[in-house]
Order: C-alpha cells, then structure tokens, then sequence
C-alpha cells in the first residue's frame, strides 16, 4: 500500500506540475545578474544628494536644479529683507538669511523650497556673477557712447564680461541670468552692496600684500554680513524729518 504522503511531495526525478525544474545557478551567472539589476554607483550619486536639516532626520533627495525664475526671486526675497526698515536691524547673521529663506519659500511649491544654506551658497553665485556683468555693461556704457542704445550695451557688456574675467577660474561663459539683472540693476540697496564687498575685498587684500601674504579669493563670509535695512527707530526719525 503507498504510504501517505503530502499532496505536494514529488519523488526524485519525477515530473513536476507546479513548474519545470531549474539547475541551480552558478557562481558567476548569479554576480551577473546582480550587476545588471543594480545601476553603477556613479550614477545614483549624480542624481542624488544627501540633504541635512537641523528639524529632520538625514535624507537623500533628487538635486532639485535652479531656475532662473527662482534666481529672480531669491534676489527679491534678499532685497526684501535688506531694505524693509519694519522689519529691524538687530537680527543676527544666521536670523537674517533664516528671514531671506522664510520670504523665498512663501511663494514656492513645498517640493522646491531652500533651506538657508542653499540660498546663501547660491545668492553669493548669482551676485557674483550678476556684478560682474554690471560692472562690464557701465565700462560699456562710458567707452561707447554716441548712437548707442541700451541693447547695443548690452551686447558691449557681454564681450566684456568675458574679456574682463577670463583669468579667473571656473572660466566664465556669456551671461546668462538677464532676468536677475534686469530685477536688481537700478536698486540702490544692491550696487551699494556691492560697492562696499569690492571695497572690502580691496582692503583685505592690501592688508595681506603688506603683510607678505598670498592674495587669493577671498570668502564673501569673511569680508561681510548681508546688508541690513535702516533701523525702525531711524526709520521713524527719518519720516518724520521729512515732513
């Protein structure tokens, strides 16, 4: 009499109706196949970054790429807080760009918000830049002068935005952020901002001359803190002298 035997026992070498019989794998197709379902390191890590934040446990994240758009308004938001004389003049380096921050991601899908760090980094880019190209659009506008008009400058101030500053490293290419131009160029906020960074620059870097010290780029960091809008008191005072 057969012995009872569970439905689903099958004796060695007999045919099985749940599926055909597979070899076991070998060493080297099994590493094979693990390779091609995995993608190479080097490119998981150029589409992500690990992002830290002070509220949050740390997470990986796709790079989310700015747009020129979002260029404008980080520019705005840092006008903002550098010119609003309600808003107060005792905040701290750190509050200052924590407000700048607060300002940008008011308006921005949560999907594309900043975090302080990023818009800091990313201001002293754009700025960098963006004096750069100002400052060869006002040489243009005092080297070419009669039956010039504001496009023909532009154009001027290009070649000289690359002429300028080909000795400085990462090489430049053509200017590209217009809109951002075109948002802070007749602030006055802005050029005297910058006016002062160049002029502290040029002071440090004298210093260190005379000191027999190597002169090279300097961190925004160590030359200045972010402009801050007149005081509410002298803000006040100022009002009311006006009157």
């Amino acid at each position: 009499m057969q012995p009872h035997v569970s439905q689903n026992f099958h004796f060695t070498g007999a045919p099985s109706h749940f599926g055909p019989f597979k070899p076991p794998r070998s060493m080297s197709d099994s590493a094979q196949e693990d390779q091609m379902s995995s993608p190479p390191a080097s490119i998981e890590s150029n589409q992500y970054v690990t992002i830290d934040s002070p509220d949050e446990l740390p997470r990986t994240e796709k790079r989310i790429l700015w747009t020129q758009e979002e260029d404008v308004k980080m520019m705005s938001s840092w006008l903002h807080n550098s010119t609003d004389p309600t808003i107060g003049a005792d905040r701290k380096n750190e509050q200052y760009w924590n407000d700048v921050v607060g300002t940008y991601n008011e308006t921005t899908p949560s999907i594309r918000r900043r975090n302080a760090k990023q818009i800091k980094d990313r201001f002293h880019k754009v700025n960098r830049w963006t004096d750069l190209f100002h400052s060869a659009w006002v040489k243009a506008r005092k080297i070419y002068t009669s039956g010039y008009n504001d496009q023909m400058w532009i154009e001027k101030a290009q070649a000289l935005y690359i002429a300028d500053n080909k000795e400085k490293e990462p090489k430049l290419g053509p200017f590209v952020l217009m809109n951002v131009w075109y948002a802070v160029r007749n602030e006055a906020k802005w050029i005297t901002y910058n006016t002062g960074l160049k002029n502290a620059r040029k002071k440090k870097s004298s210093d260190k001359e005379m000191e027999g010290g190597d002169v090279g780029q300097l961190d925004n960091d160590e030359l200045e803190e972010p402009g801050r809008p007149m005081g509410q008191k002298r803000a006040k005072k100022a009002a009311l002298e006006k009157k």
